[in-house]
């Protein structure tokens, strides 16, 4: 039996719950962690320098670039909470998603997000012919999109007025913006955010009413966040070039609570799932691809799970002042299948369009 001097005091027992959640996010990281981080980098790294050999052949990149708007909010990925973990880890991620290395000081992972769609998409670092734009952090769109060859927009919560009302001006640019790629017939992959934005904005310009974006309900109504490694499938009724190197079902890694209920004016279904039917969507223009959208991350591997994960368990850690190695898992499905097999493909788009 315990005595009174045994037992902790209030003072002692938040020590031990902070040294828990402490030692869970600087926690180093063991065989199994290590093997499948490996194996992403090594991944990644052979996709970079196929789409590299691309970019490279290439000549319209040299008076055409690529633009890349970054429409990720400050919040997202951006917490104190991943500058406390094992270094280590962050280093394999940031090198798995970017090519870079990690740097501590000031970390914000929506900083990086322009070098990842950079790497994915096999440009070098920094390279003249992937300029990047980031929205929330005071960057201006170009007034012609007319002066590039394809034009790529990221996720965020800045579609989301639930949760970021304070990016509305933002969101008016972007849609203007894309009004006028549209007009001038620009190339395009969207995602997440941009994904919605841009749907939405075309179902106004063909004369639609009220809002086609919707939160996101699961298969029996209910409220929903799709997160984490998503399985998707592909249409048997529509067939396309860009996903025609799929399997019929496949994985890609998934964050939102928003989703375009239907199809906007000029695009069809490539896959879906049970709570979306816009999961990838192809647009039309007079019958020729114009560009395709993501409701989910193509570009984000889920090493991504590790560091949120480790946080989920610090969190557990702090509550009960303990921690559990044994009980950790590594995600290990696959999710690169769209950047291998999709990526390459939308080089395709400015170049049948020449």
């Amino acid at each position: 039996m315990s005595t009174i001097e045994e037992i902790p005091s209030p003072i002692e027992r938040v020590n031990i719950r902070e040294q828990a959640y402490k030692s869970e996010l600087e926690r180093k990281i063991n065989a199994e962690e290590r093997k499948f981080l490996e194996f992403e980098l090594k991944r990644t790294r052979s996709h970079h320098e196929k789409m590299n050999a691309r970019v490279e052949s290439l000549e319209i990149l040299k008076h055409k670039p690529v633009l890349l708007i970054n429409a990720s909010d400050k919040g997202t990925m951006g917490q104190d909470w991943i500058a406390d973990m094992d270094t280590e880890l962050l280093d394999y991620f940031v090198k798995i998603q970017t090519g870079r290395n990690y740097v501590k000081k000031n970390f914000d992972y929506t900083k990086y997000i322009p070098y990842v769609f950079e790497y994915m998409f096999g440009f070098k670092k920094d390279d003249e012919r992937f300029k990047k734009v980031s929205l929330v952090y005071g960057d201006q769109l170009p007034k012609d999109p007319s002066d590039y060859s394809l034009i790529i927009g990221t996720g965020g919560e800045i579609n989301d007025f639930e949760t970021q009302p304070q990016y509305l001006e933002t969101k008016e640019s972007l849609r203007d913006f894309f009004a006028l790629s549209q007009s001038a017939k620009v190339p395009f992959v969207v995602t997440c955010a941009t994904h919605q934005i841009l749907g939405q904005l075309l179902h106004e310009k063909n004369g639609g009413t009220g809002s086609i974006v919707r939160n996101l309900k699961d298969k029996y109504g209910y409220p929903a966040t799709e997160s984490g490694i998503v399985k998707f499938t592909l249409n048997d009724g529509q067939k396309s070039f860009l996903t025609s190197g799929l399997d019929k079902e496949f994985f890609i890694m998934s964050n939102h609570g928003q989703y375009l209920q239907e199809l906007p004016p000029g695009s069809e279904s490539l896959a879906f799932n049970d709570v979306c039917s816009t999961q990838i969507i192809e647009y039309k223009d007079n019958g020729h691809t114009s560009g395709i959208g993501f409701q989910a991350h193509p570009e984000i591997s889920n090493a991504i799970l590790l560091l949120v994960q480790r946080y989920e368990r610090a969190q557990v850690a702090r509550k009960n002042g303990i921690t559990n190695t044994s009980e950790i898992e590594v995600d290990t499905r696959p999710t690169y299948m769209v950047r291998e097999n999709v990526f390459p493909r939308i080089f395709d788009l400015f170049l049948k369009k020449q």
